[in-house]
Parts: C-alpha cells; sequence; structure tokens
C-alpha cells in the first residue's frame, strides 16, 4: 500500500531534495518547468551590507558637534552632507569614533571635508578605508571647525558597512 506524500509524517518526512547540497542561506527557487536550483536570494542584490543612516545638524556654521549612535559593529565608509542653506567661508568637517562614556575620541583620518561658499542642495561627500571601524557600543561623532558665515542647517548621511 503506498502512502501519497502530503500524509507523510513524523520519521516519514525528509529534506527536500537537493538540501544536502545546498550552502548555507540558499533557498530553493522554482523554475516553473517543474524543477529549480538551490540559490542565495540575496546574491544580485547590490549593497547588501550597506546601512544609510541620516542625521539633522541645526548649523554648520557654528563651530561645534554632533553625536551619531551607529546600532551595529561596522565600517564607517563614507560621509555626505547636503548643505540646506548658502554660507559663505570655509566649514571644515571631519569625524571621530568615540568610546562609550567620552566626549572625544580617534579621527578617522581619510574624513575631511572642506565645504568652501557651499550653496544650498550642495552635496560633499568623503570617504573612509582605515581607522574607521566601530564597535556596537561606539558613536560617531562629525565635528564643524564653524569657519563659515551664514547659518546653514543640513543633513548628514553616514554609509556604514555592516558585514564586519
Amino acid at each position: 500500500m503506498s502512502v501519497e506524500h502530503r500524509n507523510l509524517t513524523g520519521a516519514s518526512l525528509h529534506e527536500p531534495k537537493g538540501a544536502a547540497g545546498a550552502s548555507s542561506g540558499e533557498v530553493y527557487v522554482a523554475n516553473g518547468s517543474g524543477s529549480g536550483t538551490w540559490q542565495d536570494p540575496l546574491a544580485d542584490l547590490n549593497n547588501k551590507n550597506l546601512l544609510v543612516v541620516s542625521v539633522p545638524w541645526a548649523d554648520l556654521s557654528t563651530a561645534g558637534s554632533i553625536y551619531c549612535p551607529v546600532p551595529l559593529a561596522c565600517d564607517v565608509t563614507k560621509i555626505t552632507i547636503v548643505a540646506d542653506a548658502t554660507f559663505t567661508g570655509n566649514n571644515t568637517i571631519t569625524a571621530q569614533i568615540v568610546p562609550s562614556g567620552s566626549t572625544t575620541g580617534t579621527a578617522i583620518s581619510d574624513i575631511s571635508m572642506a565645504l568652501d561658499g557651499t550653496n544650498a542642495n550642495t552635496v560633499t561627500s568623503d570617504t573612509a578605508s582605515t581607522g574607521n571601524t566601530l564597535a556596537v557600543t561606539d558613536t560617531l561623532r562629525i565635528i564643524t571647525d564653524g569657519g563659515g558665515t551664514g547659518a546653514c542647517p543640513a543633513t548628514v548621511l553616514i554609509t556604514l558597512d555592516v558585514s564586519s
């Protein structure tokens, strides 16, 4: 007497065909012709390990800093600033990795941007490749020297690589 596959229970159940040869994280994708293959569903997704955090900044032309909590251990790969107003002069932007409980930290040496006489909707960015790793307890501090004249609110976008 045969038992239909849909009626199998307990020890008679088995893994799907080909599961033994599939890599961790792969899923079975049907091809529409009664067969399929095991695949990584995210394989073709670009930038799947990147997270972008957006932080508002009240005024780039006033010397000071903002602290940006980072939710995961990661590498800072890029900082982008969008000026929301016109200003004159030069605001220099730097970044630090600050340990929990501290107010200053270690500079990310690759990050140094000069926003000179920027108009509204001007985008400036810099990338980091060394000294840019944050632990989950660290905070990212973005600093302006306030060298510009004229209030300039801005938006800071921080690109984080969470694959590490």
